[in-house]
């Protein structure tokens, strides 16, 4: 479950700025997980092959776990009338509220977004992205590209 709210001002005829805070819940309910465990008794001296025990069927409890994020993201785009492109730059941080605002990751993106029409945009963006989690310090570089329709 997650809402919005977004603010933006236009600066000096050209320049947009744009402030979104992003309430995200999550909840990921227990789960039992079965998995077969195959285990290594040693190597036949004889032909250098593994010997293997019988493997042992396992059951793995995953608890249940619930995530309260709020999402800041801060973007500067060039809007001037007549101009098809909008070129942009942003910083989007993940605050998990349940670890006292532990930031989790942090994502810059820089890109432009092409007007087709009033109803019809492309978009095409570098998003560099910096995960500070559990599962570790992870850096992903990523191409995005995108289309929205405005109804």
């Amino acid at each position: 479950v997650s809402f919005d709210i977004t603010a933006d001002k236009r600066l000096w005829k050209t320049l947009r700025v744009s402030l979104r805070e992003r309430y995200q819940y999550t909840h990921q309910a227990s789960r039992d997980i079965d998995r077969v465990k195959h285990r290594i008794q040693g190597t036949n001296l004889m032909t250098g092959e593994y010997v293997w025990d019988d493997p042992v069927d396992a059951i793995k409890h995953k608890s249940a776990w619930d995530r309260h994020l709020l999402r800041s993201r801060l973007k500067f785009s060039i809007d001037r009338k007549g101009w098809d492109w909008e070129p942009f730059v942003s910083a989007e941080l993940h605050n998990n509220m349940s670890d006292r605002w532990h930031i989790d990751k942090v994502r810059v993106a820089a890109g432009t977004e092409y007007s087709i029409s009033k109803q019809h945009k492309l978009s095409a963006a570098y998003i560099f992205n910096h995960e500070n989690d559990d599962d570790g310090n992870e850096n992903i570089h990523a191409i995005s590209i995108g289309y929205k329709f405005k109804f």
